[in-house]
């Protein structure tokens, strides 16, 4: 619905010329259009559609198409300028949040172990940095107050034992 674009936009107001969000939904886009008429840089595209030829930066953050994972890797690949960057976030089948919030989701099945998506990776980029982001803490945020102390936390220290449980990396 372009809320991460928007809010990269304000986050960064007047830095682009241009800016390109895409999506799987076409529903999504006709939402972001609407939302962001008045703002003629930005722009919203059927994912596989979009009439940019070349990137500079390409973010996927907090969406990963499971099913069609590789095809989006590839794709943006192609798409990227010489020494472009990809940022991405995605979820794995051994997170603690997916063990326990999604493995009845039809899409779960979809979803491999970080080091597959890493594998996958190598193949089209070079991975120059990655994190464990979000180590799920069942009941933690029904406390915002103690979660937003606890959670820096438990990120910082899981990382080094296990990273493969965070939500995202």
């Amino acid at each position: 619905d372009g809320v991460l674009t928007g809010d990269i936009d304000d986050l960064f107001p007047g830095k682009f010329r241009k800016m390109v969000g895409t999506d799987i939904s076409p529903g999504m886009i006709e939402v972001a259009k609407k939302k962001y008429q008045n703002k003629r840089y930005l722009s919203f595209f059927f994912f596989f559609e979009c009439p940019v030829e070349k990137f500079d930066i390409a973010l996927g953050l907090g969406y990963v198409s499971a099913e069609i994972y590789e095809s989006e890797v590839e794709y943006l690949s192609k798409r990227l300028i010489s020494g472009g960057y990809y940022l991405l976030t995605f979820t794995s089948n051994s997170s603690i949040y997916s063990r326990f919030k999604l493995r009845d989701k039809p899409y779960f099945k979809n979803y491999r172990t970080y080091g597959e998506y890493e594998n996958m990776l190598r193949k089209y980029f070079v991975i120059l940095n990655k994190k464990p982001n979000g180590f799920f803490v069942p009941k933690l945020w029904q406390f915002p107050v103690i979660g937003r102390l606890l959670q820096p936390v438990f990120n910082f220290v899981f990382s080094f034992i296990t990273p493969n449980l965070f939500h995202e990396t």
